[in-house]
C-alpha cells in the first residue's frame, strides 16, 4: 500500500503511495517538501512531533487506538513485511 518515514513524510513509496495523503495532512504531517521559508515558519509553530502525528494517523486512517499508557510510554516499533502473493 504505502510506506513513509514520519520524519520525512513527503517521501512515500509503495503500490499506492498517496493513499493516506489526506489523513496525513489532517494529523499535521507535511506531504510535500517545504520551501525554506515554510520550514522556518513551521519550526516556530507548535506542530505535533512526527511520531505523535503517525500515532494519530493510525487512529484516523486505520481505526487503531492505542491505550494512553502505550502512547505516553516508550515507543515500541515493529517492521511489517509486505504481504506475499
Amino acid at each position: 500500500m504505502t510506506a513513509f518515514d514520519p520524519v520525512h513524510p513527503a517521501s512515500r513509496h509503495g503500490q499506492d503511495p498517496d493513499r493516506l495523503v489526506e489523513a496525513m495532512r489532517q494529523v499535521g504531517l507535511r506531504v510535500t517538501v517545504p520551501s525554506e521559508e515554510e520550514a522556518e515558519a513551521e519550526r516556530d509553530q507548535d506542530a505535533p512531533t512526527p511520531e505523535l502525528a503517525a500515532l494519530e494517523l493510525l487512529t484516523r486512517a486505520l481505526g487503531i487506538q492505542l491505550p494512553a499508557a502505550v502512547v505516553e510510554g516508550p515507543l515500541l516499533t515493529v517492521r511489517v513485511p509486505p504481504a506475499q502473493g
